[in-house]
């Protein structure tokens, strides 16, 4: 899975140093009934290349 950043690790990373604790991470998959392009994303691209994280996280430094 790819960020803006070039990778995941980016990612976690940069949440860990701004003080979060990562509590878990969901990649949401492509909806089957969904077989519209939107932008450069398709049905083909989305099972190929996941393009979504959602970061579930506490805030654990003031």
């Amino acid at each position: 899975m790819l960020t803006q950043n070039g990778n995941l690790y980016c990612s976690f990373r940069l949440l860990v140093e701004a003080g979060f604790t990562i509590d878990s991470v969901t990649e949401p998959e492509w909806p089957e009934e969904n077989r519209t392009a939107w932008g450069g994303w398709s049905p083909l691209r989305g099972a190929l290349m996941p393009g979504t994280a959602i970061f579930s996280t506490t805030l654990t430094k003031d």
